[in-house]
């Protein structure tokens, strides 16, 4: 935690408490509380190389894709790390089932028929569901629980149901890196070469919704519904807004940044590919309300920026 942001909410939290001593309790609210703060930027404790995807458990663990290792991390929630699968052929990318499964996309070098899918099991086994795939880049899991994978070379997204089942859903997007789903159903679709990000629509129209960009690596569905795309070559993040259109700056990372993963309390965590660090960016916070059990929400606003959530980190 930054000294400013520590003194900002120390102060608030004392203010509080000395205003509502002695007073009657009655029915009240916690509304949102915004403090002009810059956010707390936490560096996490582990050593890593070159880390390539990061997902964020219901527990508030963290699954961490090592891409030169071959290594699949679990860190705790108290900062305790796990190497629960090595000898990974790169991996590019990571789900969990939310039973105990973990899938896991591996990118075999870009050699033709090198890649795979694989599943580790709740016991630590690794089973293989998929070879000879050409250079799988990242996986995501559909609303319907279906395993939805894309390879970089070839340009195309498949899908793969519980009966293992494969279907083609795309061969039109040129080296895809990343994708998400978000809660209509909508599969978002990043090309790093082109510089765009795509929507696959319910009839398997694809559309193009974002263009210009400098290496799309990372996507995220925020819980609001609005698609965060992490730029790595700059490190600019942006969020595109699929009611309005619209896309609007969200937070500035240092370049060569690769991946990031949201909390349940909409903080992120990124991690750097060259510098080999993970860094925990904290807007969100709560403070114990003095009248009831209850947690008064706060959040860190840039200065002279209220309203809007970019910043420089």
């Amino acid at each position: 935690m930054t000294r400013y942001s520590m003194i900002t909410v120390a102060i608030f939290v004392l203010a509080l408490s000395v205003a509502v001593e002695a007073q009657i309790v009655e029915p009240h609210l916690h509304q949102v509380i915004e403090i002009e703060s810059a956010p707390i930027i936490n560096r996490i404790p582990l050593k890593t190389r070159q880390i390539r995807r990061i997902v964020t458990q219901p527990d508030g663990s963290l699954l961490i894709t090592e891409w030169e290792t071959g290594s699949l991390i679990h860190l705790s929630p108290e900062g305790q790390a796990e190497r629960i699968a090595v000898g990974l052929n790169q991996p590019s990318g990571v789900v969990s089932s939310g039973s105990g499964e973990i899938f896991l996309t591996l990118y075999g070098a870009g050699i033709p028929k090198s890649g795979a899918l694989v599943r580790l099991d709740s016991m630590g086994n690794l089973v293989s569901l998929i070879d000879e795939l050409n250079g799988p880049s990242d996986l995501v899991i559909s609303p319907q629980g279906d395993l939805v994978f894309c390879e970089y070379s070839t340009g195309k997204v498949f899908r793969l149901n519980a009966d293992g089942e494969q279907e083609l859903l795309t061969d039109r997007v040129a080296s895809p890196t990343a994708l998400a789903y978000d809660n209509r159903g909508v599969l978002y679709i990043a090309s790093r070469t082109e510089g765009t990000v795509y929507q696959r629509l319910f009839d398997g129209t694809l559309e193009r919704i974002q263009v210009g960009l400098q290496h799309p690596s990372d996507l995220f569905v925020h819980r609001s519904g609005l698609l965060i795309i992490l730029n790595s070559q700059t490190g600019r993040i942006m969020a595109w807004n699929p009611e309005t259109g619209k896309t609007q700056s969200y937070a500035r990372v240092p370049a060569e940044t690769t991946c990031l993963a949201f909390d349940e309390n909409d903080n992120f965590v990124i991690g750097h590919w060259n510098y080999n660090f993970l860094m925990r960016i904290t807007r969100h916070l709560s403070v114990p309300c003095p009248h009831c059990e209850e947690r008064i929400p706060l959040d860190l606003v840039p200065p002279s920026t209220s309203g809007s959530p970019e910043a420089s980190l």
